[in-house]
């Protein structure tokens, strides 16, 4: 089984939303949104491949990174229920404005700020995502 590593990063704002990129035309298990980010390069440690990431998916340097853990998942691709993958999260925080012209979406089709309450709704990554938003949950209430 294929295995690999991915750093996302939440954007959150003061009053709770967070921040979700539109992945439509570029879903590959079945998402809908989800959180920004992608595979760590070799060598690569999980808070570069964070930075980079976003830099090259919103045009933005990320500061203020808050490490909250990781989440392992065995996940299926949509169009191929057969070829799974044993996906892992490495989970970060970053405070932002609720300003979408502070982003350059260059990856996906578009970004939206949601509420943990409307992220239910939505269609995103199956059991991972999920998972990650419980994180996000707690750490957020705990502010």
């Amino acid at each position: 089984m294929k295995s690999r590593t991915i750093a996302v990063v939440i954007f959150y704002t003061d009053e709770h939303k967070i921040l979700l990129q539109n992945r439509k035309s570029i879903m590959k298990w079945g998402e809908e949104w989800s959180f920004w980010g992608g595979g760590l390069d070799p060598g690569e440690t999980k808070e570069d491949a964070a930075i980079r990431e976003i830099k090259e998916e919103l045009d933005f340097n990320v500061k203020d990174l808050k490490y909250l853990g990781s989440l392992t998942e065995i996940i299926e691709r949509y169009k191929d229920p057969n070829d799974k993958r044993r996906i892992t999260y490495e989970i970060f925080v970053s405070k932002i404005e609720e300003d979408p012209s502070l982003f350059k979406v260059k990856e996906g089709d578009g970004l939206a700020f949601f509420t943990l309450k409307e992220t239910k709704d939505l269609a995103m990554v199956p059991k991972i995502d999920e998972k990650t938003l419980v994180i996000v949950e707690k750490f957020l209430s705990n502010l």
